[in-house]
């Protein structure tokens, strides 16, 4: 892995903030800044993922660990640079894998999530204007409040509910349904929703563009939009959104069992 210095300050506090009945609660907190265009990676297995716009100029990560009191002594938040990118892995006890790539964390022999039940951990995640966030969870929500760059987010077992102010999104979920609305769309910026067991929603702004396709299996389709060159079935519509010839990114959203919307954003 290619790694070089950051300007970074760290501010890591493992405190226990609170202890009854067994459980424990402790905090992780780090802040540092990244050059433009840079990713911060988060994985997680159980815990829901919050990404937020921050109010200065850097990035602030928050992992809240909870659960049974040695579940939490055995678990920890895992730091590694990537080049210009940082990664923050939930290690739910020693030994496992965190890159950007590859999440593993494992317990005890023959059993890769040994454990786990017992320790929950929820991130926060805030960038300023120009840093990108690629956050992924396996049992949790995902929940983007005003991300001012693009979003990569998947969970397997949650909802995804987000709200990107000027940038791209990729929103994946298994279990859950994918609601996102895009306040500015440059030119190019991709727009990718999908879910098997839930509905997909998309609210874009009236100057959007790109190529559109829509599908469900048990669902219906629904576009406030008017496509060009649009070709459609009960279950699957694909068109031309604004001026994609010019430079419109791809717009696919798609459920197994759900509904599909492509609303105009108010």
């Amino acid at each position: 892995m290619h790694r070089r210095s950051l300007l970074l300050i760290a501010l890591v506090a493992p405190v226990v903030v609170a202890c009854h009945e067994g459980t424990t609660t402790r905090v992780y907190e780090w802040q540092g800044e990244l050059p433009a265009d840079a990713w911060v990676h988060v994985r997680d297995l159980n815990g829901g993922v919050r990404i937020g716009e921050s109010p200065s100029d850097q990035i602030a990560v928050l992992a809240e660990i909870r659960g049974s009191t040695s579940a939490v002594r055995r678990a920890r938040i895992e730091r590694v640079e990537d080049g210009s990118d940082l990664v923050f892995c939930a290690m739910l006890a020693s030994g496992g894998t965190c890159t950007a790539e590859r999440y593993t964390t494992r317990a005890r022999k023959g059993f890769p999530f040994g454990g786990s039940r017992h320790v929950e951990v929820r991130f926060t995640i805030l960038v300023p204007d120009g840093v990108r966030v690629n956050a992924s969870t396996v049992n949790g929500a995902v929940k983007v409040e005003r991300a001012p760059s693009d979003v990569v987010v998947k969970t397997v077992n949650g909802r995804i509910d987000a709200t990107v102010l000027a940038g791209g999104i990729e929103a994946n979920s298994v279990n859950g349904s994918v609601h996102a609305r895009v306040d500015s769309l440059p030119a190019g910026a991709k727009v990718a929703l999908s879910t098997v067991n839930g509905s997909v929603h998309a609210e874009l702004p009236e100057s959007a563009s790109g190529r559109v396709d829509l599908s469900t299996v048990n669902g219906s389709l629904t576009s406030d939009f008017a496509l060009q060159s649009s070709t459609s079935t009960p279950r699957h519509l694909q068109g031309v959104l604004g001026d994609a010839a010019g430079a419109g990114g791809q717009l696919t959203l798609k459920t197994v069992n759900g509904s599909v919307r492509l609303a105009r954003g108010s």
